[in-house]
């Protein structure tokens, strides 16, 4: 996997990677990210199915939070993924 570019794109061109997971803490997030703002990009790849879509990554807490601020764009590191090995591995928590 290798990060190919930081750039600014709707999220309105993002999906979610996970459909059906309930997330906890968005609003702690929220309040975190009104305060001191964003600290790291949300990680994307291309969409397989829709082109010039992407789907999140890394960072979906990130992007969910993004999106019940309103917020229109948000600047992401968009990744080049050959296969999903090359996905990284996340942590269970």
């Amino acid at each position: 996997m290798k990060t190919k570019e930081i750039i600014q794109m709707p999220l309105k061109l993002i999906s979610s990677s996970k459909k059906d997971d309930v997330y906890e803490n968005i609003e702690a997030l929220v309040l975190s990210i009104k305060k001191d703002g964003f600290l790291l990009p949300i990680s994307v790849r291309m969409n397989p199915d829709k082109t010039g879509e992407f789907i999140v990554n890394l960072g979906e807490n990130r992007f969910r939070a993004a999106l019940a601020l309103g917020l229109n764009t948000r600047p992401l590191a968009k990744v080049v993924i050959a296969s999903s090995s090359d996905l990284p591995v996340q942590r269970l928590s």
